[in-house]
């Protein structure tokens, strides 16, 4: 009998304590294994305004940005893009090409793929713009040349007058205007975007939607840009002075 009662394990206090200690660990690093084994998972946020604008006539958005990894594993962000939907009817698609390192850099960094460890962030301004096709990218080369040549070539050898423009040709002038004009997307309307991150093989790994509205003196103001091409601003010049672009504020 005494041997039997010394196989009673429930009996033994010594079990109870090297249990009740074993539970107390397991249950204290738990949630820490359960983030370690989790998936990568990529939250988005984003700032409350957008900057919009155009490279003749072609939009762009300018978009702050913060991405982080709230899972478990690293996550890849391989490409981040927008799709945009204008009065549930037009859309249109941004690709993110350049990020600003720094709030004040005079000029964006090629955005290229990068990896997101656990509980890291990456938070930066993207510029999103539209993919013209090789045949459009030959004809906006072969303008853009023209109008610089003239340009150039009318303050060389015929100097306009103190606080006068040289003009580009008329025929570039209206080559120019209609490129603009067929490129031009930012007409009045609410726009509904959505950001989308894709990681490897070109999934979606994350997305995030929001929405804003351009009125119609806003479009204009877009618009109004072209009259700055003839003088081969936005063209082979940098623009004005004065902003090429509005400032929207977006609601979710």
């Amino acid at each position: 009998m005494e041997n039997f009662s010394n196989m009673i394990w429930y009996k033994d206090w010594q079990f109870w304590t090297v249990v009740i200690s074993g539970t107390a660990l397991l249950i204290s690093v738990l949630p820490y294994l359960k983030v370690k084994f989790q998936k990568g998972k990529l939250k988005v946020e984003k700032h409350r305004t957008c900057f919009v604008t155009h490279r003749v006539g072609t939009p762009n958005i300018n978009l702050h940005v913060t991405f982080k990894n709230v899972g478990g594993s690293p996550v890849t962000v391989k490409a981040v893009n927008l799709e945009v939907t204008r009065d549930k009817t037009e859309r249109f698609e941004l690709i993110g090409n350049g990020f600003l390192i720094k709030p004040n850099d005079p000029q964006y960094t090629m955005l290229t793929p990068f990896d997101l460890k656990a509980d890291e962030s990456w938070s930066h301004t993207i510029n999103f713009h539209e993919l013209w096709s090789r045949k459009k990218q030959q004809k906006y080369r072969q303008l853009e040349s023209r109008i610089r040549e003239h340009i150039q070539g009318t303050f060389r050898f015929n100097p306009p007058e103190p606080g006068e423009l040289a003009v580009a040709r008329k025929e570039d002038v209206e080559e120019i205007s209609q490129f603009f004009d067929e490129n031009f997307r930012w007409d009045n309307g609410e726009y509904e975007v959505r950001i989308i991150v894709l990681g490897e093989h070109s999934q979606t790994v994350a997305s995030e939607n929001f929405m804003f509205t351009l009125f119609e003196s806003e479009s204009e103001e877009l618009q109004s840009y072209k009259n700055d091409l003839q003088y081969g601003f936005g063209v082979h010049l940098v623009p004005t002075n004065r902003i090429h672009g509005i400032n929207i504020d977006m609601t979710q």
